[in-house]
């Protein structure tokens, strides 16, 4: 009984609120069809036994239309009302309010007389030839999907390999990788070893004891083991007795593992290679291992682990990547970038770019 009369309640409200958004006037239609009106009768028949309480009625009412006539029967207008519709009836007595108020007025009509007016046929429109000529274009319209299977967001490193491998650059999405069991560290994360130590070393540490600092990283959850192994302490000795940490210990400040994402597009870069880049419309990525600001600007460096080639092989192969790196800092920094430097672990050696 409460669910019902709480769904009663709700739809009470339901009607209050519509009733009530009127902003300057409210039209109702009510039947009086004779089925409307033996409804009508019944009701009133019981508002006149129940003395015009009208409680029970209201719980079972089984429509809106039945609260409306509940509402007009308990207004001093209805015996009017009864006598236009056709419900002269003696027994009538409800002792409803002598209210004198203009809460509604209304208006009791024949269904003919709201009758619409018949709409006679027009002479058809003539063809609009600019809007057919806009839906056919729409309807011969094709997607370009040039760039579906063009990455929207490219790493650095990504572009350097495509530049390197390719002999016209791809900007086309690569099938992933997949595991493949081994558990031997390839060339690729033999780097990220050596990157990840460089990034979350503490440089005094390392540069006092190599050894042990590897140790700290691979406890602290930065190396695995294989990562730890792979890590040569003769290598990481050479580079922090190198000219290059020497200017870095100097240096103004000191970041880390700068990482960046800038429009290909924004991007203040020369030379026919990156022509491509600048009109794919995406985003290009990257983390730069480490910049150091001396007095005249910043100097971006970059660690290298790659195996068997020369310091000029090095230069030729990564200079695109710095350059890109130079262009994206400039950018993102407002300011002069003056150095560009790669060191290559296996060479212990710093090669200077710029």
């Amino acid at each position: 009984a409460e669910s019902e009369n709480d769904s009663r309640s709700e739809e009470m409200r339901l009607l209050y609120v519509g009733m009530t958004r009127a902003k300057q006037q409210l039209f109702i239609n009510l039947s009086c069809g004779e089925k409307s009106l033996k409804r009508v009768r019944s009701l009133a028949d019981s508002c006149v036994i129940n003395g015009s309480i009208i409680r029970s009625l209201v719980r079972e009412a089984k429509s809106n239309a039945d609260w409306l006539w509940l509402c007009l029967m308990m207004h001093g207008s209805f015996p009017d009302i009864a006598k236009k519709i056709g419900l002269e009836d003696s027994s009538f007595g409800f002792p409803a309010s002598d209210t004198s108020d203009a809460l509604f007025t209304y208006n009791v009509c024949n269904i003919e007389e709201l009758a619409l007016p018949e709409i006679k046929a027009e002479e058809p429109a003539a063809p609009d030839t600019e809007i057919i000529e806009r839906i056919t274009d729409m309807i011969n319209s094709k997607y370009d999907d040039s760039l579906t299977d063009v990455s929207a967001k490219l790493s650095v490193t990504q572009i350097t390999r495509k530049f390197r491998d390719d002999e016209e650059f791809d900007l086309r999405l690569a099938r992933p990788r997949f595991i493949t069991g081994i558990n031997k560290l390839t060339g690729a994360e033999r780097g990220t070893a050596i990157h990840t130590f460089f990034q979350y070393c503490d440089f005094d540490g390392a540069a006092a004891d190599p050894v042990t600092e590897t140790k700290r990283l691979a406890e602290l959850g930065f190396l695995d083991k294989a990562q730890a192994d792979c890590i040569d302490p003769q290598k990481i000795a050479a580079f922090f007795t190198s000219g290059l940490y020497r200017k870095i210990s100097a240096a103004k400040s000191c970041q880390r593992e700068k990482k960046f994402m800038v429009a290909a597009a924004q991007l203040e870069l020369e030379g026919g290679i990156f022509e491509r880049i600048s009109r794919s419309d995406g985003m290009i990525k990257g983390i730069i291992d480490l910049i150091y600001e001396s007095d005249e600007g910043l100097v971006i460096v970059d660690y290298k682990s790659d195996r068997g080639l020369t310091a000029e092989e090095l230069r030729e192969r990564y200079t695109a990547q710095l350059q890109i790196y130079k262009a994206a800092m400039e950018l993102t920094t407002e300011k002069k970038i003056v150095g560009l430097a790669l060191y290559s672990i296996e060479l212990e050696q710093e090669i200077i770019i710029l």
